[in-house]
């Protein structure tokens, strides 16, 4: 399996988040939610949503697994932070990701629309090329607008709005 720069900058992200925190010897200060957002803004920027969420999830369980095994314990964390860092970390990874995921919506509705409009154009093209085969002078002839000719020569604009009704 070959590796992308997005799945080899998340690795990288993530392998320097882990040498800290486990180097630092984690405490109960905010320097942990801190450098956890750094690999979550990664995921959540280049992979969307559902893996932001995801990863979120792993390196949460990985980082209280290393502060109680290493550090001063679980419940030191909690009372110091009192889930308010936790919501933060939450809230950016789904932000940071449903902004990823809108984007590459707006590009995919942007492309269909730039598809759809050239379509249009080849079909006016053709139509406006098969009115000139017809002899036509390449405008469609409104009946609703009357000029000099047509007002002097009923029979021809019956003649007209005839022949603009027929395929």
């Amino acid at each position: 399996m070959r590796l992308s720069w997005p799945r080899l900058l998340l690795i990288l992200a993530t392998a320097g988040y882990v040498i800290v925190l486990i180097a630092a010897a984690p405490s109960d200060t905010p320097t942990v939610a801190l450098l956890a957002l750094v690999p979550l803004v990664i995921a959540g920027g280049l992979f969307g949503l559902r893996v932001a969420l995801a990863f979120m999830a792993g390196l949460t369980a990985f980082t209280v697994l290393v502060i109680e095994l290493i550090g001063p314990g679980i419940g030191g964390v909690v009372e110091t932070y009192r889930g308010i860092p936790f919501l933060m970390f939450v809230m950016i990874g789904i932000v940071v990701g449903r902004l990823r995921d809108l984007r590459i919506e707006i590009e995919k509705e942007l492309g269909h629309r730039r598809r759809v409009e050239l379509e249009l154009g080849d079909t006016r093209r053709q139509l406006g090329d098969q009115d000139r085969d017809r002899g036509g002078d390449g405008h469609k002839f409104d009946p609703g607008v009357r000029n000099d000719r047509t007002e002097r020569n009923p029979q021809r604009f019956r003649q007209l709005c005839v022949k603009d009704r027929l395929p």
